[in-house]
């Protein structure tokens, strides 16, 4: 299991992680608001053939 970070516009939140989804097993987004107005995403992720490893959701 990891920890993936993510800076985008919040207009680009939902493509983001709708993205990491289709790739990963995911548990509940972070979001915090950058110093610039962009928007922080923090994810906890396992790879999907690691299914012993599943964050909560």
């Amino acid at each position: 299991m990891f920890e993936i970070r993510i800076i985008c516009d919040p207009e680009h939140t939902d493509d983001a992680t709708d993205a990491l989804r289709e790739g990963f097993v995911t548990g509940p987004v972070r979001r915090y608001e950058a110093r610039n107005g962009r928007a922080r995403l923090y994810v906890t992720a396992a790879l999907r053939t690691n299914v012993t490893e599943l964050p909560e959701r």
